[in-house]
């Protein structure tokens, strides 16, 4: 636990800052010689190393205290502590703080380095070059893809008539899918979901069928980003959508039903799952179908997740039999996955009013 490190600041922003820590966080002791830790600094070619006792961060040396308080001073770096030159005042941001409230934080501070926390542990280093290295990358991919729409333009407005018609029908084709669909992993997004929750429910409530919402969150899903990176991260991402609409599909022609169930990316690592026609029962049976061909495909590097295999926990509410109304579907749904969460994770669990668990 941290103790006594300085002010947090608590912001909101569109973008978290896990993605750009460095996750491998160097300390030493206070006794240290400057010397000894200059050394360390430059064998792991980092530029700031946390100052701690026991658990508790105390301070942060960084190669700015190092050139301006010792070097600059004339000071003899082995015969001087740590302790005695370390930055003791510490700024420290929360995991889930906005990447831009951070960069303007340690501009207008003077800062290069910021520790990061998340529920009171230390869990990283933010660093300038990171968000500079970030803000360069935004760029970079704004400038390619302005390239690649005057690129298009240019070859739409040299097109004869009919053929500029035809690509603009196929381009405008193209935004409504973009407007519809999450661009990771291909399924719908959360506004579509919402949109075809609302309509489904209307249509059940009048023609007097069930339907089943299942929600669908990836068990330990940090755990495996902090091992193995975003983008690996992000390929199981990819997986389980891939996953889900095959899933759906096979539901679909094997029931000889139209194609009426909606399978979106929540948001993170979550996902939902629509069965129109399905009861609570029914829809259960398809979300213990779901979770063992989770559990059993083959995903790279699963063999390091807890139980030695990546597993996702399910959720399930069903209207009208739990719930009367979309926001109510969602929220018990919700309630029966924290359920299976909390009871072990890599499991269905079905809403019971007795068991909620918020």
């Amino acid at each position: 636990m941290l103790h006594n490190i300085g002010q947090l600041f608590f912001m909101e922003g569109e973008l978290a800052l896990s993605p750009w820590l460095s996750r491998t966080v160097h300390c030493v002791a206070p006794e240290e010689s400057i010397g000894e830790v200059a050394q360390k600094m430059r064998d792991r070619s980092i530029g700031a190393i946390m100052v701690t006792e026991g658990d508790r961060v105390v301070g942060i040396f960084t190669e700015r205290d190092l050139l301006m308080r010792v070097v600059g001073a004339g000071l003899n770096p082995l015969e001087e502590k740590v302790c005695d030159h370390m930055t003791k005042d510490i700024i420290v941001l929360d995991e889930s703080d906005s990447l831009d409230d951070a960069f303007m934080l340690m501009l207008r501070r003077n800062i290069r380095h910021v520790p990061i926390v998340s529920s009171g542990r230390l869990v990283g280093l933010l660093s300038v070059r990171d968000m500079m290295r970030h803000r360069y990358n935004l760029m970079e991919q704004s400038l390619v893809e302005s390239r690649r729409e005057l690129a298009e333009l240019k070859n739409l407005l040299q097109a004869d008539g009919s053929t500029r018609l035809r690509e603009l029908l196929e381009q405008n084709e193209k935004l409504k899918k973009l407007a519809l669909t999450d661009e990771l992993t291909g399924l719908y997004n959360h506004r579509y979901f919402q949109e075809r929750l609302e309509e489904e429910i209307i249509r059940a409530r009048r023609y007097h069928y069930p339907l089943s919402l299942i929600f669908i969150d990836v068990d330990h899903f940090k755990k495996y980003n902090d091992r193995n990176g975003h983008i690996e991260g992000d390929q199981v991402l990819k997986t389980i959508g891939r996953i889900l609409h095959t899933f759906s599909m096979e539901i679909h022609i094997s029931a000889k039903l139209r194609k009426s169930d909606i399978v979106a990316r929540y948001g993170g690592e979550e996902f939902v799952v629509l069965l129109p026609y399905t009861d609570g029962k029914r829809g259960a049976l398809v979300a213990e179908r779901l979770r063992r061909t989770i559990e059993e495909h083959p995903f790279k590097y699963e063999e390091h997740q807890p139980g030695g295999s990546l597993t996702i926990s399910l959720g399930l509410a069903a209207f009208p039999e739990h719930a009367s109304s979309r926001e109510e579907l969602v929220r018990l749904a919700d309630e029966a996955l924290y359920q299976a969460k909390n009871g072990g994770k890599n499991r269905v669990c079905v809403y019971k009013k007795d068991s909620a668990v918020r």
